[in-house]
């Protein structure tokens, strides 16, 4: 195993697509490696731009442990599947947060940090294959992206569901901003509070979604991750049981319109 000099400890951009760990789960993280030691080295590139394991080198940094490096014998063009491929397979990402990576992805060569880390774009259609979503939700995250970028980390790290930050970054200039700024501030039902569903199909004013509107569609998003849990932590499984219920009563309480129109959200 080698050892990088300092000047070459560059997280490459590929897997800088991945969110960084809640601080509960980073807490986890590094108290397993406290206890056991670091089992997994941090593994570069040829160039010595890490591909895997910010988190580990973080980790060791934080607690005076020497780190352990390897470097991977893949091409550059090979990067990004072997990034995802890794990644999907141990982190629990929502639909929410795999969109808005795929998003990232198509867009990072044409977005001109070190274009050289990609050396083929990813074309949308692809990138969502990759991160195992339709491309629509690619879509739909492509567009938060270019309307509302301040929305992408809220996205990233399950502060907000991808629907609720689409409904956002649709509002006109003005009201968008001002609920970014609520986003930012921790005001999430405040934010979602000037967002509205259409009901096409009746003429009656848009129905304004209650506060629990951000808790309930997180929660939906989180379901599959939850379930891919072995086990799921009770904790979780109790918050979400709550949301799903408060769910229930609110698609309970709208019009055949107003269900139809929550159905088309991915």
């Amino acid at each position: 195993m080698t050892k990088p000099t300092p000047a070459t400890l560059i997280v490459h951009d590929a897997a800088l697509l991945f969110p960084e760990m809640l601080p509960d789960e980073f807490a986890e993280f590094k108290d397993d490696i406290q206890r056991n030691g670091l089992r997994e080295p941090i593994l570069t590139n040829a160039d010595g731009r890490i591909v895997d394991g910010r988190h580990r080198l973080r980790a060791c940094e934080e607690l005076g442990i020497e780190p352990l490096f390897d470097t991977v014998q893949i091409s550059d063009d090979e990067i990004p599947d072997w990034v995802v491929s890794r990644n999907l397979h141990r982190r629990h990402l929502t639909t929410s947060q795999r969109a808005m990576i795929a998003a990232e992805l198509a867009n990072l060569k044409q977005g001109g940090r070190q274009p050289a880390d990609l050396p083929v774009a990813v074309s949308q259609s692809d990138a969502a294959k990759r991160l195992g979503v339709s491309e629509r939700s690619a879509r739909t995250a492509t567009q938060v992206k270019k309307r509302a970028p301040q929305l992408v980390k809220p996205v990233k790290e399950k502060r907000l569901s991808l629907n609720a930050a689409a409904e956002i970054a649709a509002l006109p200039d003005q009201e968008r901003d001002e609920a970014i700024l609520q986003v930012k501030s921790g005001d999430i039902a405040g934010a979602l509070d000037k967002t509205k569903i259409k009901t096409s199909k009746t003429k009656r004013s848009a129905t304004t979604l209650p506060a629990d509107y951000a808790a309930i569609f997180l929660a939906l998003d989180e379901l599959p991750t939850v379930l891919s849990r072995t086990p799921p932590k009770p904790i979780v499984i109790e918050q979400l049981d709550v949301a799903l219920r408060k769910a229930v009563e609110l698609i309970g309480g709208l019009s055949v319109a107003s269900r139809e129109d929550l159905g088309e959200m991915e």
